[in-house]
């Protein structure tokens, strides 16, 4: 045999070596399908997550508008309660003159004034609460649909793991199989 003959059996040999390892390797590497599969499933899950969020923040922003509602009551409450007192000390124990009487007089339309303003809120409150009740039954199922979302959520990234784990268990493209 020469040394050409020789070299030409090797090549052949390589050659079927490498296209036996090459179809191995493309049976078992998972094909461009499987990784369009994987950018679906991720886009889906940064999807639901994204929506899960701003469901979280629309429920964060009702929690703060209603904290604040209170805290101005609050504070409308405190400056009633103040000028009360004070109404209250200047008339115990006195006897009261006409001037003064006036003075006590506008004081009080004064603290009227401000409880009418603190009963429209009032009363504003009661139809925003109403309304919430209502939401809230709405957000009840919400909340339904997204504990169904976050166990989806939790499939999908089981799903996405498995495919994954797929990907490292294979050997590098052109290792020899065993």
């Amino acid at each position: 045999m020469t040394e050409e003959e020789i070299l030409a059996g090797i090549r052949s040999e390589l050659n079927e070596r490498v296209n036996a390892n090459s179809n191995e390797i493309a049976v078992q590497t998972p094909s461009f399908q499987s990784q369009e599969n994987l950018t679906q499933l991720l886009t889906q899950l940064v999807d639901t997550a994204r929506k899960q969020q701003l469901t979280a923040d629309q429920a964060t922003q009702s929690t703060l508008t209603q904290a604040t509602t209170s805290l101005g009551n609050r504070q409308q409450l405190e400056q009633i309660f103040s000028e009360l007192g004070e109404l209250q000390k200047g008339i115990s124990g006195q006897i009261l003159a006409p001037s003064q009487v006036q003075n006590y007089l506008n004081q009080v339309e004064q603290i009227e004034g401000q409880l009418r303003q603190l009963i429209r809120k009032t009363d504003s409150q009661i139809t925003q609460g109403l309304q919430q009740a209502v939401t809230a039954l709405a957000q009840t199922q919400s909340a339904m649909l997204d504990a169904s979302s976050y166990a989806q959520l939790e499939q999908m990234l089981a799903q996405l793991k498995q495919n994954l784990n797929q990907w490292t268990n294979l050997p590098p493209a052109g290792a020899p199989l065993q």
